[in-house]
């Protein structure tokens, strides 16, 4: 960096180095009209307003577009021009059209469906998706406005990557649903998986369903598609996954479920793997309290892959707040995880652990040994930035 700095006194690479390389976080962009100018009919001026969310002051340059001008950011504010012919008052602005931009792009308000449809650029248009949910993730937009246009998106594409995104949203904003918004929702994603014509849109939210279905209603027709083995979408790892979760969302049940999915696996390997799994299907919370102990001793976690199903089967949400008991000891082992597994188990680990829980109780739990080893300067940062990573859902819901 020393050396570029000195080869090139055009750019300040050391100030460009900080910000991107050096420093933690990323930018928060807005875009607003120029209250000193006048714009005419078809031409906006606008601002481009960049903020360090640590308040240090550092800029990050970059370029990206607004709609199809380009604009480059070099300082807090950056003054620009928008040209284009606006059908609607106030008009939609297309943020960060190309992709290219490094932030977080606020927006005031979703397109309209025919704003949407109107723009065939389909990176400008994933790049939309993105903004909405990274806005709904900063608490702009009420879930039930993002649900219903990314649900309705979803209809409208047929790019592999946009419906697998889209739909990762979906069930995202599904995790946040409550009580009848939650069979409400269920059952809409049902029909969509049912009646569409794009076989990724339809695998892709029955396999959201599969691992999240709370609903009386969907976990039967569930059990139905399971039971009858009638749906060619579905593959047998599918299958053995929706069996999992019968068992444990259908505890009466849960023995007949399991027997049967084992009679139908032939491949030995995948038996053993699946005997191995099934443990944490089980009611019975002392076979599950001794399950996961079971799992800190590294001899039971030989195949790591299995350890980390076993964990997050015996962490779903279906079983907070009992659960609630498994987040600390876990999160104990995780310096012996570290020491005594391959490189990324312990991130698989922590994934298994924590992503099924959905309580303040969970949070501060999390919260509190977090706030422990933040003390402790041996402590690994990259463990520590682990833990929150995979924690970011509990914290964006319930910090202060």
């Amino acid at each position: 960096i020393i050396c570029l700095d000195k080869a090139n006194k055009k750019v300040d690479v050391r100030a460009f180095s900080n910000s991107w390389v050096k420093e933690k976080g990323l930018p928060t962009i807005r875009i607003e009209y120029n209250p000193a100018v006048t714009s005419s009919s078809n031409i906006k001026e606008l601002i481009a307003i960049q903020e360090d969310p640590y308040g240090r002051g550092l800029v990050w340059e970059q370029n990206f577009y607004v709609n199809n001008t380009k604009i480059q950011v070099e300082a807090p504010i950056t003054e620009f021009s928008v040209g284009v012919e606006f059908d609607t008052i106030p008009p939609y602005l297309f943020i960060n059209s190309n992709g290219d931009g490094y932030g977080r792009f606020v927006i005031d308000a979703l397109p309209t469906k025919g704003q949407y449809l109107k723009e065939k650029n389909i990176v400008s248009r994933y790049t939309t998706l993105i903004n909405i949910y990274e806005n709904y993730l900063m608490k702009r937009f009420k879930n039930e406005e993002v649900y219903d246009f990314i649900k309705w998106a979803v209809t409208q594409e047929d790019n592999e990557q946009m419906i697998s995104t889209a739909c990762s949203y979906i069930g995202e904003l599904l995790k946040d649903k409550e009580g009848e918004e939650v069979i409400k929702t269920e059952d809409e994603l049902y029909q969509m998986a049912l009646n569409s014509k794009n076989k990724i849109v339809s695998k892709t939210l029955l396999k959201i369903l599969i691992a999240n279905a709370k609903s009386d209603s969907v976990l039967e027709k569930l059990y139905k598609i399971w039971l009858e083995r009638n749906n060619n979408i579905l593959g047998e790892r599918d299958y053995i996954n929706l069996s999992y979760n019968l068992a444990i969302a259908m505890p009466d049940k849960w023995r007949e479920i399991i027997s049967l999915q084992r009679d139908r696996i032939k491949n030995e390997d995948l038996l053993k793997e699946f005997d191995f799994i099934c443990r944490a299907c089980t009611p019975d919370t002392l076979q599950l309290k001794e399950l996961f102990y079971g799992l800190l001793d590294k001899n039971n976690r030989v195949q790591e892959p299995w350890a980390a199903k076993t964990l997050s089967l015996l962490n779903t949400s279906s079983r907070e707040p009992w659960n609630n008991i498994f987040i600390k000891p876990g999160l104990d082992s995780l310096l012996e995880i570290e020491k005594s597994s391959g490189i990324f188990f312990p991130t698989d680990w922590l994934s298994a652990l924590l992503s099924g829980h959905k309580s303040n109780d969970a949070y501060l739990i999390i919260k509190e040994f977090a706030k422990g080893i933040e003390k402790d300067k041996s402590y690994p940062i990259a463990l520590k930035n682990k833990l929150l990573q995979q924690s970011f859902y509990l914290y964006n819901k319930y910090r202060d």
